[in-house]
């Protein structure tokens, strides 16, 4: 009988765009079908290590834009919390940009 790292009763397929390039990132990684790569499925019971973890963490800040720490990706090892982490991620640089915009702003405002 073939053991598999996940059940067909517990796959849950991405829900959203980072999900699915998530998904698309470890399938390829881990040389694995993506239909068999759910988002609460963990990296490293999937064939994961540290080497392949190195590629995924290269493979989403190329593709993503997203800087994801090795550290993190081993301690958030499922897709949905990657996810999440990239979401903090993106939110942040959102608020730090949007914050030098509007210092940049009171600046240009204030100049002699």
């Amino acid at each position: 009988m073939e053991v598999s790292a996940e059940s067909d009763a517990d796959y849950v397929a991405p829900r959203n765009e980072t999900e699915r390039q998530l998904v698309a990132i470890w399938s390829e990684v881990l040389k694995l079908d993506p239909e068999n790569v759910g988002v609460n499925d963990n990296f490293f019971e999937l064939g994961g290590q540290s080497l392949s973890a190195i590629q995924v963490v290269s493979k989403v800040q190329s593709q993503l834009g997203i800087k994801v720490s090795l550290k993190a990706l081993f301690s958030a090892n499922t897709i949905v919390r990657v996810s999440e982490v990239c979401q903090a991620i993106k939110a942040q640089h959102e608020k730090l940009s949007l914050k030098a915009e509007l210092t940049e702003g009171e600046f240009e405002e204030f100049s002699l």
